[in-house]
């Protein structure tokens, strides 16, 4: 009989860079592990109170991300592990950043 083993989830990092203004996007990055990808970081108005939009473009690729988070943590992702498994790395860095005060 052979024990399983599991490996440790890689931590994980965000940090705003540089925060979104009306007329430039921001900057966030975000590590996994030893890996770091940094985005623009757009916010868009919703028009609902307790409803923020933002758009995340990954540097140097096609790559668009949009984001929607609500007062009451269900957070959606338009990215293929959001929609697959109802969570993702950007929505819950995002929920960080707000938690915090910085965006």
């Amino acid at each position: 009989m052979s024990a399983t083993v599991t490996r440790p989830k890689a931590a994980r990092r965000i940090r705003l860079i540089a925060a979104p203004l009306a007329i430039m996007p921001g900057i966030v990055e975000i590590q996994v592990g030893r890996k770091s990808t940094s985005y623009f970081l757009s916010r868009r108005d919703s028009g609902v109170k307790g409803l923020d939009i933002f758009v995340l473009e990954k540097f140097l690729t096609p790559e668009v991300y949009n984001l929607t988070l609500t007062v009451s943590g269900s957070g959606r992702c338009d990215c293929p592990g959001h929609l697959a498994y109802h969570h993702c790395k950007r929505v819950s860095g995002m929920y960080k950043l707000r938690e915090v005060g910085l965006i």
